[in-house]
């Protein structure tokens, strides 16, 4: 009977010892089916992420094209337009202004050699009253284009006209006349 109870008893330890083994390895199987799942999620939310990111470009780039196609007409004026806006301020103003020429100028180029702005002076001649020859300069600074005044001389040339000599520069992208 001691036989017997030897063999039970050792029986019963090996199948302790295989449910122990099938526990360790169903925990192990667990675990890799959790970090396969946690991967996939993982995977799943980056994927999710740079497409919604691209949705979100693409909209922007849509719903800025007015506003981008503003921006190059502002920096792509014309010569001839320039030239237009600037002879329109004396009407506006009373002065009487002449616009004596429009000349290239070098800008800064980038590393390839290239520049990717332009620029052009232009000079102009005004004859006036005082309030009319300083509200024409006012309009030529707050002209609306990528421009500056580099220059301007006011004399008094009569007892009541005054002479004004302006120059300004405008940046643009192209140079066409």
């Amino acid at each position: 009977m001691k036989r017997s109870e030897n063999y039970l008893a050792l029986l019963l330890l090996v199948l302790a010892l295989l449910a122990c083994a099938a526990v360790v390895y169903f925990q192990w199987m667990i675990n890799d089916a959790e970090t396969a799942y946690g991967a996939s999620v993982q995977n799943a939310q980056q994927s999710f992420t740079a497409q919604n990111s691209a949705v979100a470009m693409h909209a922007e780039a849509q719903d800025t094209a007015s506003a981008r196609q503003k921006l190059d007409a502002l920096l792509s004026p014309d010569v001839a337009s320039v030239a237009a806006t600037l002879r329109g301020i004396g009407k506006t103003t009373g002065a009487q202004v002449v616009l004596g020429g429009a000349l290239p100028e070098s800008t800064p180029t980038n590393a390839s050699g290239q520049s990717s702005l332009s620029a052009v002076s232009y000079s102009l001649e005004a004859d006036g009253t005082f309030a009319s020859l300083m509200r024409t300069l006012q309009l030529i600074e707050t002209l609306p284009l990528p421009s500056r005044v580099e220059r301007f001389d006011i004399q008094q040339s009569q007892s009541t006209s005054w002479h004004m000599s302006v120059s300004i520069r405008v940046l643009s992208t192209t140079i066409s006349s």
